[in-house]
């Protein structure tokens, strides 16, 4: 085993963002989240779909992490950024799990969902934006789980 694969987890989440880098959410914390998240709201999640969210930012130990402003204005940079990430983990010995469409649409809401919960927990909600929460809430519908999704981020039941 290669021990980089544990320190992955270690890895500091919000570095670039002054108020959430406080609170020191680590790799490890994040994608702990992100598997619970799952296994609460997948009806029958696949090991290959658990995997991925155990492991899907250990490639940061070696290419860092990019903020999601900074993703979400320059996609070409993100994916490419993903290449790297991909490439780093797989250095280390963990292979990213081949997902299905849906399965990969299930890891983003998880990763998504992760985010708003931990920001939510801290009293740093202010920094999502509306169309950020409705993208969160899309992403719920697309996977007919808006009402579980509102349940956790304590929202009124919306109409799919």
């Amino acid at each position: 085993m290669n021990p980089r694969i544990y320190e992955s987890g270690q890895v500091a989440r919000y570095h670039c963002n002054p108020r959430m880098s406080l609170f020191r959410q680590t790799n490890a914390d994040h994608q702990w989240g992100c598997v619970i998240l799952i296994l609460q709201l997948h009806p029958d999640p696949s090991i290959n779909l658990i995997r991925a969210a155990a492991t899907h930012d250990c490639g940061e130990i070696d290419a860092g992490d990019l903020s999601h402003p900074v993703k979400r204005s320059n996609p070409e940079h993100a994916a490419a950024h993903d290449a790297l990430e991909a490439e780093k983990a797989e250095a280390m010995g963990v292979p990213r799990p081949q997902l299905t469409n849906e399965e990969a649409r299930w890891l983003k809401l998880a990763d998504r969902l992760e985010s708003f919960l931990y920001m939510k927990m801290y009293g740093t909600l202010h920094q999502w934006q509306l169309s950020q929460i409705q993208e969160l809430l899309d992403r719920a519908s697309e996977l007919g789980v808006t009402d579980q999704v509102c349940t956790l981020m304590e929202l009124e039941e919306v109409d799919a």
